[in-house]
């Protein structure tokens, strides 16, 4: 009987580090894939999807930075490109006359989750 039990323990403690190395890849693995591995499971509407779910987040960035200017993003959705773990958006802001070319700049750090910050278009 002794002998069961410990073969069962060792058996559980198999069974449990096998878990922590799955969960260790996983979030191994959602960290480091690219920005294409999120856009290849919407097809052609992950760029208009980045703007709708993010526009919230991109209004009080640009509200903190740039007050009183307007954005049109409905038009960067064309221009949206990304590298490796980097989103860029280019959007230009506009107040009366006065025209700013910017790019915000979004960096992945989980599916489909970024860290978003604002510059200005070189």
């Amino acid at each position: 009987m002794f002998i069961e039990v410990s073969v069962m323990r060792k058996k559980i403690r198999v069974v449990i580090r096998l878990m922590l190395v799955v969960l260790v890849i996983f979030i191994i693995a959602g960290y480091a894939l690219p920005v294409s591995f999120d856009a290849s499971t919407c097809a052609t509407g992950y760029k208009k999807w980045l703007i709708d779910t993010n526009q919230n987040q991109f209004n009080a960035l640009l509200q903190e930075k740039y007050p009183d200017f307007h954005a049109d993003f409905s038009s960067a959705v064309d221009k949206i490109f990304w590298d490796y773990h980097t989103v860029f958006i280019p959007v230009s802001i506009i107040r009366d006359d006065d025209k700013i070319d910017l790019v915000i700049t979004g960096r992945r750090y989980w599916f489909d989750k970024y860290i978003w910050s604002i510059g200005k278009q070189e």
